[in-house]
């Protein structure tokens, strides 16, 4: 266990494994809980912004590629 402490450079010295994973538990929840809101709900402006920048490097892409294709 000194030796797991020592060699990981992100936990401190004076900080033991046990106090770590305890803490790490207790705060796991919450990295998997949802952020914002409903994920069936979309924004629909987002999405829009995004089908047309895909169209646009779609757009781009095949105009690039014809000099190459001959």
């Amino acid at each position: 266990m000194k030796e797991m402490i020592q060699s990981t450079a992100c936990i401190p010295r004076r900080l033991g494994i046990g106090t770590w994973k305890r803490a790490a538990i207790k705060n796991m929840a919450a990295g998997f809980s949802k952020r914002g809101g409903d994920p069936g709900q979309t924004d629909d402006a987002a999405i829009d912004k995004l089908h047309s920048k895909i169209g646009q490097l779609v757009v781009e892409r095949d105009f690039l590629k014809r000099p190459w294709d001959r």
